[in-house]
């Protein structure tokens, strides 16, 4: 840890003599990393985060949009963020082509290194700018969109009480795409789906195919959720079911934490 917090501390210094507008772009694109303002243990201040923030005051509203549209994912990432914090831009239209197109970018928030969907830091973005109805615009956008979208924007988005507008895509979301979260939102909202939800859980998901995590799969976590609702309910044909299910995918051993504790908690022996 502290050769990391060293070299951090050297790029913070190389790039505080780099005061043009090219310079802090190339910097940006070289990393091609979105950081928070601080990361690591420690709370570096995150050199990239830097060019970011001198990058802001040198560029104009045109300049931003145009940054906006850099094939360079990172510095897209840093451009609409300026838009957000500046209030310009068509945001919607900008996280509608980021969810169609499917890009991912490395991240470092933090502590937490990894790589996420840039439609999802878009998101993320604006959600914590505060601003509730370019947020309300990127939900439905989420709902309605025929794009691969990551789990976590489902469950935030279904965090939401929705209009009821929705409902005919979220029936759709749940009961023909097997999307945990819209059948959960409808479990827990919508009493009048009852015998709809308890037909589903015993005809219509032990019939239905999960395959392994993959890159835009989200199997898994669909998988899962299904699993806890069925053992969560303490009926015994919805254990039948989840049993059945746990024994079908054998891969989801691999999550095995969550998948001994299952074991465990519901005094389940799988063969």
């Amino acid at each position: 840890m502290k050769t990391i917090l060293l070299i951090i501390t050297l790029f913070t210094g190389l790039i505080s003599s780099a005061q043009t507008k090219e310079q802090l772009i190339d910097y940006i694109i070289k990393e091609n990393r979105v950081d928070s303002k601080h990361i690591s243990s420690g709370g570096i201040q995150s050199p990239i985060y830097i060019s970011y923030e001198k990058l802001i005051k040198l560029v104009t509203n045109n300049e931003l949009l145009d940054l906006a549209k850099n094939k360079n994912a990172a510095l897209r990432m840093y451009a609409i963020q300026g838009l957000i914090q500046r209030k310009i831009g068509d945001i919607p239209a900008l996280f509608k082509k980021e969810l169609e197109s499917g890009d991912t970018v490395e991240t470092m928030m933090g502590c937490n290194m990894g790589t996420d969907f840039t439609a999802f830091i878009v998101y993320k973005f604006q959600i914590y700018s505060e601003e509730e109805q370019p947020e309300s615009q990127l939900n439905n956008i989420i709902l309605n969109t025929n794009s691969f979208v990551w789990w976590l924007m489902y469950d935030w988005v279904f965090e939401n009480n929705l209009d009821e507008n929705f409902l005919p895509r979220i029936e759709e979301l749940a009961f023909e795409k097997k999307n945990s979260f819209a059948f959960m939102y409808l479990k827990n909202n919508y009493g009048r789906y009852g015998s709809r939800i308890d037909d589903y859980l015993l005809n219509v998901f032990p019939k239905q195919k999960f395959v392994k995590d993959e890159e835009n799969n989200n199997d898994g976590v669909f998988l899962c959720n299904f699993i806890e609702i069925l053992l969560e309910s303490g009926r015994a044909d919805y254990k039948t079911v989840a049993v059945a299910k746990l024994r079908e995918n054998q891969w989801l051993k691999e999550r095995d934490g969550w998948y001994n504790e299952i074991l465990k908690k519901y005094n389940i022996i799988v063969n």
